[in-house]
């Protein structure tokens, strides 16, 4: 398998990074291998069809968020998005029928939490404190204002 280095990365990218592919039945992504830095790629031997990603790990937390309305009904199937400071792109969850998702974060980097609606329309905002590796960082009962626009059981 070859994975192109992005240029902004390539002068700083390590000889050699872990491999990881992804678990369709358990939906986690398992280190197998590396790969070695071949000029601007990356270049490793794989063992199976699959997602595959080059990748270091980094420390991690857990979020556990729970999304309800004024009401104090859960909001399922709700967006729950963070965006690490300088980031371009959020990162999202679902809700489910408790209004609970939770996710591996970063630690100690800011982050930004957003709730949306189904028309993709920003309804709650919160910034997050930084977070130590290992801990379980809990955001309950998060109450937004209904618009009208998302869905409840």
């Amino acid at each position: 398998m070859t994975v192109a280095i992005d240029a902004a990365q390539t002068a700083t990218a390590p000889a050699a990074i872990p491999l990881w592919s992804f678990n369709e039945f358990t939906g986690i992504w398992q280190e197998e291998g590396s790969a070695a830095k071949v000029g601007n790629t990356y270049v490793g031997n794989v063992s199976h069809f699959s997602w595959w990603n080059c990748d270091l790990q980094s420390p991690q937390a857990i979020l556990k968020v729970n999304v309800k309305n004024a009401a104090g009904i859960p909001m399922v199937n709700t967006v729950v998005a963070l965006r690490r400071s300088g980031q371009t792109y959020d990162t999202s969850g679902i809700t489910d029928n408790s209004g609970d998702v939770s996710g591996y974060i970063p630690v100690n980097k800011t982050l930004l939490l957003k709730v949306y609606d189904v028309c993709n329309t920003v309804i709650y905002t919160a910034n997050l404190a930084l977070v130590a590796a290992g801990s379980t960082f809990v955001l309950q009962d998060i109450t937004v204002t209904s618009t009208g626009k998302f869905r409840e059981i």
